[in-house]
């Protein structure tokens, strides 16, 4: 939705710099919560680390919703934070947006009511009708994903992710309470829980409870989830992994100003916590900021294909299916959601619809998968030269089955940056 509102704007390239500029709006809502709660150096520090977490570094370059759904989060967070009925507004736009993004975090968006509703500055007939302002305009949110699901779907409770009912169940919950922590341990050390000692050391600060709350609801909002191995799946977390930082700064501004006390040359010795938190994450860092390398090929391949593929084309397809339909235009049909003996039969369909049946893999995440997946196929040993690879970090095939059909000899384009 943002996206197609940049790309109304500004054209195609807009579309590109959303995840990057929500990035830096979560640095800067980071920057101003964590100030109110221990001073600007407090700020400073858990903005840099929530700038420079692998989390937000990959997924600012391989853009999905969840860094715009945390930036709207923390915004509405530290407009929470603030007071008086502009203040409530706005925290409740920020709410209704970063539900349209992920609804599931939808919860998140009690914090926010209960700071409001609980504002201590205000009288309380109008905490409440602050309250009121707050919740009618985070109610547009998922108001507006009812509509479009069903509109797109046939009923308001229906996503358009496929097999979504079987994403959230019980039996992940034991899984995902000791993969979270691991995963976070592992990229961040274990130093970074430290930061949970700021809800005591802040504790007649809301913004230290509130830090908590997003913490705790974050991550029981994912338990349930699937069990995803992988560091860059904390991006589910990013709210909650934004409001540790903030403690964890605290934290240590904390710590070393009860060691200035003693000694001010002592004092920097506080940021060495911090420090090690940042080194930790390097190789993660490194990799982050050469993603887009990876994506380099997938423009290529958008461009190329576009210009040559005819126009009855279908394409099968799994990883690169949305690049390939946003590029091309051409009907998708999508690997994943084939039954393993239907291929060749479908494959015969298309073709007696009219259709000329192609194929785009990603060689490394998705060659070896499609031959087993389909070893019965007469294609599924993937035993004839494709059309043109487009190689930066890895290499993604396009294939016309016709040439298998008709062990055509053909060239191969290498489509390289």
């Amino acid at each position: 939705m943002v996206a197609a509102a940049f790309l109304a704007i500004a054209g195609p390239l807009a579309v590109f710099v959303v995840a990057p500029l929500a990035a830096g709006l979560l640095a800067w809502c980071t920057f101003v919560v964590a100030r109110q709660l221990a001073g600007p150096i407090a700020g400073l520090l858990a903005a840099l680390l929530i700038a420079t977490t692998p989390v937000t570094l990959l997924h600012a370059v391989d853009a999905m919703g969840d860094v715009p759904a945390a930036a709207c989060w923390l915004l509405a967070w530290l407009m929470a934070l603030g007071h008086g009925r502009g203040a409530a507004a706005a925290a409740g736009a920020a709410t209704a947006v970063a539900v349209m993004i992920r609804p599931n975090l939808a919860p998140l968006g009690a914090i926010a009511g209960l700071l409001i509703l609980f504002d201590g500055s205000a009288p309380s007939r109008w905490r409440w009708k602050n309250a009121a302002l707050f919740l009618a305009l985070a109610a547009v949110g998922p108001v507006i994903v009812g509509w479009s699901q069903y509109v797109l779907y046939g009923s308001p409770l229906t996503p358009g992710y496929v097999e979504w009912r079987g994403f959230f169940r019980i039996a992940h919950i034991a899984p995902n309470l000791e993969l979270y922590p691991r995963l976070l341990w592992r990229l961040h050390t274990p130093l970074l829980f430290a930061g949970f000692a700021g809800v005591w050391l802040f504790r007649q600060s809301r913004v230290a409870w509130s830090a908590c709350a997003m913490i705790a609801l974050n991550f029981a909002i994912y338990l349930p989830y699937l069990s995803l191995d992988d560091w860059p799946f904390l991006r589910f977390l990013l709210p909650g992994l934004a409001a540790l930082f903030v403690l964890f700064a605290a934290t240590l501004v904390h710590i070393g100003m009860s060691v200035g006390r003693w000694s001010r040359w002592l004092t920097p010795l506080a940021l060495i916590p911090a420090v090690l938190v940042l080194m930790q994450a390097m190789p993660q860092v490194r990799y982050s900021l050469n993603e887009w390398r990876a994506h380099t090929r997938v423009r290529l391949m958008g461009h190329y294909l576009h210009e040559v593929l005819p126009a009855n084309a279908a394409v099968l397809s799994f990883m690169h299916s949305g690049a390939v339909a946003h590029y091309t235009a051409r009907q998708i049909v999508r690997l994943d959601l084939l039954e393993p003996a239907t291929l060749d039969q479908v494959i015969d369909q298309l073709r007696g619809h009219g259709y000329h049946p192609v194929l785009v893999l990603d060689e490394a995440l998705e060659g070896e998968a499609f031959r087993a997946r389909f070893p019965q196929s007469r294609y599924g040993r993937l035993d004839w030269r494709p059309r043109a690879t487009f190689t930066t970090i890895g290499r993604i095939w396009y294939l016309d089955l016709a040439d298998r059909d008709h062990a055509a000899r053909v060239g191969t384009d290498a489509v390289t940056d």
